[in-house]
């Protein structure tokens, strides 16, 4: 069972250094690195807590989708997201998510979406984005624009 995805470009190792038999007898999580051909392995040995790690965002969001798991942003990654999103960051929206990649930026726009609402922010704006990103095709590079117009609105 893969108990986390986390982003490091530093880790190294490699499930294949370990046998059947290791991997049964181990107790503690193991830690691998990201091999797509690794995701039988990890199958076969349900019993076993894996934490992979992957090297960016964007091989988080390709081993999430092949491990059926659900991606999670660090809060650095959210922080910057909202500020660039916001236009109160060095990092523009448009080249923030551009390394992200599609799957992981419409991910992203919808974890800020869900956590300014549970702050009690703008709601019915922020409804309007993610419901324009999941059902009308917005790309999430285009939020900044959405969220740009409302605001217009708001002032006048």
């Amino acid at each position: 069972m893969v108990l986390e995805l986390k982003v490091s470009t530093d880790y190294r190792d490699s499930v294949t250094k370990y046998s059947d038999e290791q991997l049964d007898a181990i107790t503690m999580p193991v830690e691998i690195p990201w091999e797509p051909a690794t995701v039988a392995r990890l199958a076969a040995h349900p019993d076993v807590k894996f934490i992979v790690f992957v090297p960016n965002v964007r091989a988080m969001a390709a081993a999430a989708e092949r491990l059926s798991r659900s991606l999670k942003f660090d809060i650095m990654t959210l922080e910057t997201g909202r500020l660039a999103l916001q236009g109160k960051s060095d990092k523009k929206w448009g080249d923030f998510i551009k390394g992200l990649g599609p799957v992981a930026a419409r991910g992203l726009v919808l974890r800020l979406v869900t956590r300014a609402i549970e702050r009690g922010a703008r709601a019915d704006e922020f409804v309007a984005i993610a419901d324009a990103v999941l059902f009308d095709g917005l790309r999430p590079a285009d939020v900044d624009i959405i969220a740009r117009v409302q605001d217009l609105r708001r002032k006048k």
